[in-house]
């Protein structure tokens, strides 16, 4: 068995879609009752009454999801990868170094790394009869993916995005996320761990921080 640790923050964009009847009567909700849209999703869960009966199953029509893999403000650090084959621990870096051209073949422990790196642009197509909100979960702590086999370094690929919008004023963050076998590993999160939500309506927040 194979066991990936990663400890640091995985960041999750979403767009959500709705008819533009739907977001009026929950801006009215808003506007009438004084609550902020976190509230209204995240307490209340005033969009049942639209007839969702839970978050995800409104419409979505752009998402990106991974770990965070850039060092945040005050140098301090983005998190780590673990890989453990049974109770052996195999490898180990921060996420920062998850990418080839950090050893370029100096270090040998990073000869077997396999990564990309590319961009992406959180964009989608607006349709007239649409309103659409921006939805952002942070989730921190220790994250486990395990595979039944054995599974070598060399086997993964570290996918590494550099994710930015012009629609959203998205700073571009640079995300990874590990690929086996042409798919992309679920991590599952541990216990103590940290969930942040934020949604706006679009068009209507600054810039991403």
């Amino acid at each position: 068995m194979t066991k990936l640790h990663i400890e640091g923050n995985h960041l999750s964009y979403s767009i959500l879609e709705f008819k533009k009847e739907d977001a009026l009567f929950l801006q009215s909700i808003m506007e009438k009752e004084l609550v902020s849209y976190d509230k209204i999703f995240f307490e209340r869960k005033d969009f049942k009454k639209l007839g969702f009966k839970k978050l995800e199953n409104i419409p979505v029509v752009a998402h990106f999801s991974g770990f965070l893999s850039e060092p945040p403000r005050f140098l301090k650090p983005c998190g780590s990868f673990r890989l453990f084959n049974g109770r052996k621990k195999v490898f180990e870096t921060p996420l920062d170094r998850l990418e080839e051209r950090y050893h370029m073949g100096i270090y040998k422990e990073f000869c077997q790394l396999k990564s990309t790196i590319g961009s992406k642009d959180l964009i989608f197509r607006k349709r007239k009869s649409c309103s659409y909100f921006f939805l952002r979960r942070e989730q921190s702590g220790q994250f486990t993916a395990k595979l039944e086999v054995e599974v070598a370094l060399k086997q993964l690929l570290f996918q590494n995005t550099n994710l930015h919008s012009m629609k959203l004023n998205l700073w571009t963050k640079q995300f990874v996320n590990v690929i086996y076998r042409d798919n992309k590993l679920e991590f599952t999160v541990g216990k103590n761990s940290e969930l942040k939500q934020h949604i706006e309506a679009f068009g209507k927040f600054g810039f991403e921080k």
